[in-house]
């Protein structure tokens, strides 16, 4: 008997820890107890904190960066989530992740049916199949480029699903990922996906892609390649995405240079700016300074392309607008010309 009885637990042991690779997480044998903290169920190993549960009420819920670890003392940083951990946790409806997740098991989401907001923090290089199924008050979901593959249901069943940016660096897009979303209308799939399935996008009617000319998502969406429910080959509208590229500003219709005004009076200094790059952040920054050509500082909040000088002392002061366009980290400025103003009584 204690043969057969060590024989079989080996099995179910077997069993356990190749469903918890399928999840993309090794499981923790039921002989180990979870930690808690403030209701997040989380087991410590190898330097590293995995969440296991949750137990709290919480419908705002942040987790921190790391846990602590009564047994030596120590802070472990949070590396990941295991699978069916959130499962079916109606209550809650914003969850933030640490930036040091690495990976989200199967299911781990499933279900979550008021989750509205979640993060996937860009270290994170798993999801494991259906972690976000029927997650149906998410609107928008960002996949960050370490994630090679987005496994198959991962986002299924998202009625209310309506944008999702796929990021540069994800290779593939499995078996009904962002199926029955009745709501996606935009989904942005970058150069580096090579690979998507045909039910990729069933029963999700009004989906468009954006995507790069010449690229597989150009070739799926335009050539037939998802289909239905019925398995009937299927267009999805394509719109071109052009990437962000930034651009020296052009600036025009500047006030005159010289201005000689009474105390008191109103003063506008104006211009107009134009973005010749694509995309990223046009702004504005009036300065100031004594001196015509050096120790210029940023005036607080003028910020507009229109800027009331100060009149109420007497006296020259120069001003001029730095204009500046940013993509990402990189940007480009150009400077207005020098604009001397004298209060006068």
């Amino acid at each position: 008997m204690f043969k057969l009885a060590k024989k079989a637990g080996v099995v179910v042991l077997a069993v356990a820890i190749l469903a918890g690779l399928a999840g993309g997480i090794l499981p923790i044998l039921p002989s180990v107890k979870a930690l808690d903290f403030n209701g997040i169920q989380y087991y410590c190993s190898e330097g590293r904190a995995r969440i296991s549960g949750y137990t709290g009420s919480q419908s705002s819920l942040t987790i921190p960066g790391s846990l602590p670890n009564p047994t030596d003392g120590n802070m472990y940083q949070v590396g990941a989530i295991d699978a069916f951990a959130f499962q079916n946790r109606l209550g809650l409806m914003s969850v933030t992740l640490p930036s040091s997740l690495t990976s989200i098991g199967q299911q781990a989401f499933q279900g979550c049916v008021m989750l509205r907001t979640i993060n996937i923090p860009s270290k994170v290089i798993n999801i494991g199949a259906g972690a976000f199924n029927g997650c149906t008050s998410l609107a928008s979901v960002t996949v960050p480029g370490g994630v090679t593959t987005i496994n198959a249901n991962t986002f299924s069943d998202c009625r209310n699903l309506q944008t999702v940016t796929i990021q540069q660096g994800v290779q593939g897009i499995n078996a009904e990922a962002f199926a029955r979303c009745p709501s996606l209308m935009r989904v942005n799939i970058p150069r580096s996906v090579t690979l998507i399935r045909p039910d990729v996008f069933v029963d999700s009617p009004i989906v468009r892609i954006w995507g790069y000319k010449g690229t597989v998502a150009e070739a799926y969406a335009k050539g037939g390649g998802a289909v239905t429910s019925g398995g009937a080959s299927r267009t999805i509208p394509f719109s071109i995405r052009v990437d962000p590229k930034v651009g020296t500003p052009k600036l025009s219709k500047q006030s005159k240079a010289t201005h000689n005004v009474k105390k008191g009076k109103k003063l506008n200094l104006k211009l107009t700016a134009k973005n010749t790059g694509t995309g990223g952040t046009l702004k504005l920054q009036w300065q100031s300074s004594e001196k015509k050509k050096k120790g210029f500082k940023n005036i607080k909040k003028a910020t507009k392309s229109s800027y009331r000088v100060p009149v109420k002392k007497t006296g020259t002061l120069y001003y001029r607008c730095r204009a500046t366009h940013t993509v990402g980290n990189n940007s480009k400025s150009r400077i207005s010309k020098v604009f001397k103003v004298t209060v006068r009584k």
